[in-house]
């Protein structure tokens, strides 16, 4: 950073700073909380939300059978 920046641009900077370390944090949860994950092979932002719609979809049609099963 170049000192000479007025503060407001600093402040800015840092807010966005810690908006995309929050946004990260986040992606590394989800991440976290998907089956097989690899810690050899970090998923890319738009892999790791592809991968969460499968496992919600995954999950879904667990929850579906178990409804049917019930009901028959």
């Amino acid at each position: 950073e170049c000192p000479f920046e007025p503060a407001f641009i600093q402040k800015r900077n840092e807010r966005e700073r810690q908006r995309v370390k929050c946004v990260n944090q986040g992606y590394a949860k989800l991440r976290d909380h998907l089956p097989g994950h690899s810690a050899d092979k970090r998923l890319s932002k738009v892999e790791t939300l592809r991968a969460a719609i499968r496992y919600i979809k995954y999950l879904q049609r667990l929850v579906d059978m178990e409804e049917d099963g019930r009901e028959g």
